[in-house]
């Protein structure tokens, strides 16, 4: 049985991390274990650089992209021109999707109104030609 500091467990991190950093996590058995004081596992934690560009107004509208992720590498030689070249690229490419799905809500809508107008209407006249025919048998 491991145990951790006391029975805690600890996270290490930064929020602001402005460069890469390398994290080395080496994980000891606690006093109650079979391995008392010896090393279990090293583990060794990167965390990416903190990305600049979410900043601006394209991350904002798309902040799944990738490149508009907090912590990333992406980005690191990226000047802002090319970041914006590239989510112009991104944002002309989703607006044809957009469009059509846009189109096809409201064909799909239309069938919702269009298919019970021409049945009850085909019932209409039906009944309409019915009545007439009745009527003029009498």
């Amino acid at each position: 049985e491991m145990e951790l500091l006391n029975g805690s467990v600890f996270g290490v991190g930064c929020y602001n991390n402005l460069e890469e950093d390398k994290y080395k996590i080496e994980i000891y058995g606690g006093d109650n274990s079979a391995c008392k004081n010896e090393l279990l596992k090293t583990v060794v934690y990167t965390v990416p650089r903190y990305n600049r560009m979410i900043k601006y107004e394209m991350c904002e509208k798309y902040p799944d992209h990738e490149l508009c992720q907090p912590y990333t590498n992406k980005t690191r030689n990226m000047s802002e021109k090319e970041f914006k070249r590239i989510m112009a690229e991104y944002e002309k490419s989703i607006e044809p999707k957009k469009e059509r799905s846009l189109i096809v809500k409201l064909l799909l809508y239309s069938l919702y109104i269009i298919i019970p107008f021409v049945i009850v209407t085909t019932i209409y006249m039906v009944k309409i030609k019915n009545y007439k025919k009745s009527e003029r048998r009498k």
